[in-house]
């Protein structure tokens, strides 16, 4: 037998091996063979066994499909249409495989085998990712991926998530923050030369232009009636979307340094390069409360509850807190390496840390023990987004990878 590919099962007691047309399933203990895949399925290139034990990977590197097996006794259990694989693998939690095909890499799901996500390698830097404001990962869900370092290498990516295609790529807009707001306002690019450009989802053309911001707009967020916040240096201006004469919007003076974050939900959240946290109304106009990290020079990361009953700010190797309604600190939270982004997911239940050297670290929100690990990038994790029903993650790396992950 000429091995194209093995693999062990998570307990070591079954191994698996391809051949030119078949895989094998051998008892490890005695050398016997349990059972063979002779099916039409091509030259097996690899195999992979799930992280429970239950499934096993086949591909091929020819026009044959890769498809996934009931590891116990070697019937179908679904077959996933890419063609030409040079490998492939499970997320830790066995949720999805990843398939690595004509330079591309894609995302399916072991209980459907639809795609969950797409992406390729020829991409710049990740700058900043947002998904369309959708409960789920239906037909329309979309995902926005700003990639670039700098106002010369800049790309606009419009991908569609279930079909893992582009809407439509753009070099149009020097981006360095994203934004997704509701279908008809557009996607929200915050630019190198102060404006925030809103571009449609459909075709990426441009739809309106905003102004007044005095430098690059680090950041961007929109709350439930349809404003939208952007920081540029010390300060952040207020548009209204639905009002089409607001251009220049209403401008928010910030002491501290420049404005690196911002969030908004019960209250427009921002958090200045000398460590202040500062809480304004939800209208973004008076002032609530004033919290304080360190002032070392390192970005703040900001992650405000969906019940607004927390803050987390993760900067340098510490996650500091704080909780309502006093907004007294909680004991910080200390990181493997350096935090580079940050989220927490829609019920608040847990926290997501994207980390200097391309790990991505589950924390349950409440206690801070972490859940789980798992190497996502080569690069640092540059960007998370969670989709609004929390069911998937989407992370952007230093690397140029974007990876779309099954939570629950």
């Amino acid at each position: 037998m000429v091995v194209g590919g093995a693999a062990f099962s998570p307990d070591g007691k079954l191994l698996a091996a391809s051949d030119m047309g078949v895989a094998r399933v051998f008892q490890v203990a005695d050398g016997k063979e349990l059972y063979h895949l002779s099916a039409d399925f091509g030259p097996v290139s690899g195999v992979e066994f799930s992280p429970d034990g239950e499934l096993l990977l086949t591909w091929s590197s020819e026009s044959y499909p890769a498809r996934l097996w009931h590891a116990v006794d070697g019937t179908q259990a679904l077959e996933i249409p890419v063609q030409g694989i040079t490998a492939g693998a499970f997320t830790s939690d066995g949720t999805a495989v990843a398939l690595a095909a004509n330079g591309v890499m894609g995302l399916y799901s072991t209980s459907t085998g639809e795609t969950i996500g797409s992406l390729g390698n020829h991409f710049p830097a990740v700058a900043d990712i947002a998904f369309a404001p959708e409960n789920d990962l239906g037909e329309s869900a979309r995902l926005a991926v700003l990639y670039g370092v700098n106002v010369d290498h800049n790309l606009l990516v419009n991908w569609k998530i279930p079909k893992g295609t582009q809407q439509f790529l753009s070099g149009a807009y020097s981006g360095i923050s994203l934004a997704y707001t509701p279908e008809s306002y557009g996607i929200a690019v915050g630019t190198w030369d102060g404006m925030v450009q809103m571009v449609d989802p459909e075709d990426g053309s441009l739809l309106r232009t905003f102004t007044g911001l005095s430098a690059q707009v680090q950041d961007l967020a929109i709350n439930r009636w349809y404003q939208l916040a952007a920081s540029s240096m010390n300060e952040v201006r207020i548009f209204a979307l639905p009002d089409p004469n607001n251009q220049t919007g209403i401008k928010i003076t910030v002491p501290g340094g420049w404005v690196d974050h911002l969030a908004w939900s019960c209250y427009l959240v921002t958090a200045s390069m000398d460590g202040t946290i500062r809480l304004l109304d939800e209208t973004g106009e008076e002032g609530v409360q004033t919290l304080k990290t360190a002032d070392d020079g390192y970005k703040n990361h900001l992650a405000i509850s969906q019940d607004c009953q927390h803050i987390l700010v993760g900067k340098n190797r510490s996650i500091d807190q704080w909780q309502a309604p006093d907004w007294q600190a909680l004991r910080p939270w200390i990181t493997s390496d350096k935090i580079t982004a940050l989220a927490i997911s829609p019920d608040d239940s847990i926290v997501v840390v994207g980390l200097a050297d391309g790990k991505i670290q589950f924390l349950e929100r409440k206690t801070g023990v972490l859940l789980r690990a798992f190497p996502a990038h080569t690069g640092l994790v540059k960007a998370l987004d969670f989709t609004a029903d929390g069911r998937y993650l989407a992370s952007g790396g230093g690397d140029g990878v974007v990876m779309v992950w099954g939570v629950k």
